[in-house]
C-alpha cells in the first residue's frame, strides 16, 4: 500500500493515468486532444517565465513556425510524420535562437516588448509570402499522414487513435522537460529567475543560459504547433497572432507558474472554458477575463498551489503522540 501511495505522489504518473482514462469519460475526444496540445505549449512557455523569469510575447511565432513548417512539408513533400515533427520543432528552435540572441540583451519590459515586436514581424512576413504560406487565406490541402516506421504503418485518422498518438508525444515531451528542469541546468534557470546578478557573480553566464532556455522552449512550442497542424489539417495566420501569446500567458498564470505541471492544468481549464463560454455568450472573452482577474488577485499561486496543498494534507504522515512517563 505504501508503494502504491508513493507511486501516486508523482504528478507525472497521476497526469498520465488521468490522460489515459480521460477520453473514455469525456464526451469530446477532439477537445481532449486540443487540451493536450495547448498544454504542451503552455508547459513549454513555462520554461521561460516559470523557471527563468523571462516574460515572452513571442511564443505564438514559435507555435506558428512549427505549424507552418509541418503544413508546408506535408503539402509539398509528403514527409514522414515523425520527420516532419522533428523538422518543425527544429525550425522553431532556430527561430527561438535568433529571437533570443537579440532579445536577451534587454531586461524586463524591454525584453517582453522585443519578443512582441519579433512576433509581429514574423506575422507580417507570413502575409507577404502568399505562394508559400497562403497569406490571409491560410495554408490548405494539409492531410493527416499515417504513422509509418519501416514496413509497419498505423492509421491515426480516427479521433481516439490520434488522441493517444498526441498523448504519447506529449508524455515524452513532458518527461524531457522534467529532466531539463530537474537537472543542474534547471537549477541555474531558477537561480537566474530569483537573482540574476547573484547568479552572474558566482560564475554562471546568464545570457548563455537564457538563450538555451529560449531554444528549449521554442523546440517544444514548435512541436505543439506541428501537432496542431495535423490535428486541424489547416494553418491560419491566427496561429502566429500575438493574442495567442496572451492566451498562453493566461494558461500559465491560471495553472501556476511555480511548477512544471501547473500550466498544463491552466491550459486544460482555459480550453474547456473557451468551449463552454463560447456556446453560452458571444462576448465570452469578458467572462474569461473576469475569471483571470479573480485568480490573479486572490489565487496568485494558481490552481496547482491548491492541488499541492491538498496533496500535502492527504499524504502527510500522522504525528506520533508522545506517551507521558
Amino acid at each position: 500500500m505504501k508503494s502504491v501511495l508513493r507511486f501516486l505522489k508523482d504528478p507525472f504518473v497521476v497526469i498520465a493515468m488521468v490522460s489515459i482514462v480521460f477520453p473514455f469519460v469525456f464526451p469530446f475526444t477532439d477537445l481532449a486532444t486540443e487540451m493536450l496540445i495547448f498544454g504542451l505549449l503552455a508547459v513549454a512557455f513555462n520554461l521561460m517565465l516559470g523557471y527563468t523569469g523571462l516574460l515572452s510575447f513571442g511564443h505564438a511565432a514559435l507555435f506558428g513556425t512549427g505549424a507552418y513548417t509541418m503544413g508546408i512539408l506535408l503539402v509539398r513533400f509528403q514527409v514522414n510524420i515523425f520527420l516532419g515533427m522533428l523538422a518543425s520543432a527544429g525550425m522553431a528552435a532556430a527561430i527561438a535562437l535568433l529571437i533570443g540572441w537579440i532579445s536577451i540583451r534587454r531586461h524586463g519590459i524591454y525584453f517582453a516588448m522585443l519578443t512582441l515586436a519579433f512576433n509581429e514581424v514574423f506575422y507580417f512576413t507570413l502575409t507577404q509570402f502568399r505562394d508559400l504560406t497562403g497569406g490571409e487565406d491560410g495554408l490548405r490541402g494539409i492531410y493527416r499522414p499515417d504513422l509509418v516506421a519501416g514496413p509497419a504503418s498505423l492509421s491515426v485518422q480516427e479521433p481516439m487513435r490520434f488522441y493517444f498518438f498526441v498523448l504519447f508525444i506529449f508524455l515524452l515531451s513532458l518527461l524531457a522537460m522534467r529532466r531539463i528542469t530537474g537537472s543542474p541546468m534547471g537549477s541555474v534557470f531558477k537561480a537566474i529567475r530569483e537573482n540574476e546578478n547573484r547568479a552572474e557573480s558566482v560564475g554562471y553566464k546568464c545570457r548563455y543560459y537564457k538563450i538555451v532556455a529560449f531554444v528549449f522552449s521554442g523546440f517544444f512550442a514548435g512541436l505543439a504547433g506541428a501537432l496542431f497542424c495535423i490535428y486541424i489539417k489547416y494553418v491560419s495566420l491566427s496561429f502566429c497572432h500575438w493574442s495567442l501569446s496572451g492566451e498562453v500567458i493566461i494558461m500559465a498564470l491560471l495553472g501556476g507558474i511555480g511548477s512544471l505541471y501547473g500550466p498544463l492544468i491552466g491550459a486544460a481549464l482555459v480550453t474547456l472554458m473557451q468551449d463552454i463560454l463560447a456556446g453560452m455568450w458571444e462576448r465570452w472573452l469578458l467572462l474569461l477575463g473576469i475569471i483571470f482577474i479573480i485568480f490573479v488577485m486572490f489565487f496568485q499561486g494558481g490552481v496547482w498551489s491548491g492541488i499541492e496543498a491538498l496533496s500535502s494534507r492527504l499524504f502527510r504522515k500522522p504525528e506520533k503522540k508522545e506517551i507521558p512517563a
